[in-house]
């Protein structure tokens, strides 16, 4: 096979491996009798995802006729550095709004379908509506500018076009949790089907955003998180907010559990689950998320960064409502930090030695060997679940590893297709308007004061 036969198969599998993902998290989340109508709502929700992979290979990969020509357009410095900040005020209003309904749910235990238009729920709906401005609004553009057929038309707006699709994909299946609801009742566990979705959606949507941001940094070369610039700690900042969803549906619900004994336990889906699971998740979030960061803007302690900012806004988070009765942690946040640190560290002593970036397998490798390390006699120290002893080491650390490496390579592929959507604009960018910034920075600011006072005035459902 050639150079491009082979990246094709790697992409195949790494999309195949996401999909079995899904499909495990599924199954351990819990599934409600299987019946047809069931079985219907999951074909629907695959199908979906599935055609929106489909509709990026058909608009951006797939083989254009010869005789198409296509002329790019990405549009000028300040309008993309304008809609990535945008992107991230949508995408803190919707992460803000969802904890928000968490602490919530957790502390006065409102039933599903009362909780409709309470104020969680409409912080998140703001966020949804402004992704939803990009995803008409990218959608125009790319139909009323473009010439020619629709892929080209996708072609010559490919960044706005990619984000028209993925925030698109995000506001239609967003509903799909509540009418999961309303047929199949109320979720056995936060690993629901509609909510694994909702996350995926979300993250491929901030995945954009970053996409857009990057594509206004003038660098190719590897450096030291030490010369970052404001560009590339917004880069930080935004996968801040994608860990935070993240971790809000994977590690949630193994925050205060009981001694294990308790006379529930067995009663739940999620004691079904294995035992050796949570440290595996954190580890697979950390190598995922990490690559990511690193291969996106080349900075080496951008991982750690990254692990950083979420664990101050989950501090922030708890601090900012009545946790006495909720008890959320920041636990999982903490467990993070070694396997970015082990990133980080792997990366700059390989950039010393070859000059080159690791590779998939030693980079999942060296996010593993930390939380192995470290986080492992955290979790004994501090959890009472899982317990960490001869029967869960082995699935811990052989989970563990392969997770880890195929995050890993996930994170290094996606930051490589990032590069597909501008190939040309790392080495040619302008300095955007400055007044076209500081419009949107003063949204920004303007936006948390909203949030600060909307949380504030809120009256609780009691």
């Amino acid at each position: 096979m050639d150079r491009t036969q082979v990246a094709q198969f790697k992409s195949l599998l790494l999309i195949a491996g996401g999909l079995g993902i899904i499909g495990l998290l599924t199954y351990w989340g819990g599934i409600p009798e299987l019946t047809l109508a069931f079985a219907l709502g999951v074909v629907v929700i695959v199908a979906a995802l599935i055609g929106l992979v489909f509709l990026i290979w058909w608009f951006y990969l797939s083989p254009l006729p010869a005789n198409y020509r296509v002329q790019v357009d990405y549009g000028s410095t300040t309008q993309r550095q304008v809609i990535a900040i945008l992107m991230g005020i949508a995408g803190m209003m919707f992460v803000v709004g969802a904890f928000w309904d968490e602490m919530w749910h957790r502390t006065y235990g409102l039933p599903f379908g009362e909780d409709f238009l309470w104020r969680p729920h409409l912080l998140m709906y703001a966020g949804l509506g402004l992704m939803s401005l990009f995803a008409i609004g990218g959608l125009y553009v790319v139909v009323s500018r473009g010439k020619g057929t629709l892929r080209q038309r996708f072609r010559a707006q490919p960044l706005i076009g990619l984000l028209a699709l993925v925030a698109g994909f995000h506001i239609v299946t967003t509903p799909l949790d509540p009418l999961w609801h309303e047929l199949y009742g109320v979720d056995l566990t936060a690993w629901s089907l509609p909510h694994i979705i909702l996350a995926v959606g979300f993250t491929a949507t901030m995945v954009v955003a970053i996409a857009i941001q990057r594509s206004l940094i003038q660098r190719d070369q590897w450096g030291s998180i030490l010369g970052i610039g404001l560009r590339e700690a917004f880069i930080a900042a935004v996968l801040g907010v994608v860990t935070l969803i993240c971790f809000q549906l994977a590690t949630t619900e193994w925050e205060n559990l009981p001694p294990v004994g308790s006379e529930w336990l067995g009663n739940n889906v999620f004691w079904q689950r294995p035992e050796w699971l949570y440290p595996v998740v954190i580890l697979a979030c950390g190598a995922w998320l990490g690559t990511l960061a690193l291969h996106v803007t080349r900075r080496v302690g951008i991982a750690t960064l990254v692990g950083v900012i979420a664990l101050l806004y989950r501090l922030i988070l708890i601090s900012a409502f009545d946790n006495s009765v909720a008890q959320l942690q920041a636990t999982a946040y903490l467990l993070l930090l070694p396997p970015m640190i082990g990133l980080d560290t792997w990366y700059g002593i390989q950039l010393r030695r070859t000059g080159s970036a690791p590779s998939a397998v030693s980079s999942g490798i060296s996010a593993a060997l930390p939380m192995f390390v470290v986080g492992l006699p955290a979790v004994a120290q501090t959890l009472t679940y899982p317990r960490i002893n001869a029967s869960t080491l082995p699935g811990i650390v052989i989970a563990g590893l392969i997770t880890a490496v195929f995050c890993a390579a996930a994170g290094i592929a996606l930051a490589r297709g990032m590069e597909h959507f501008y190939p040309q604009l790392v080495k040619q960018t302008a300095a955007p308007n400055r007044f076209a910034i500081w419009v949107p920075v003063g949204v920004l600011l303007a936006s948390l004061v909203f949030i600060a006072f909307f949380i504030g005035t809120a009256i609780p459902p009691v």
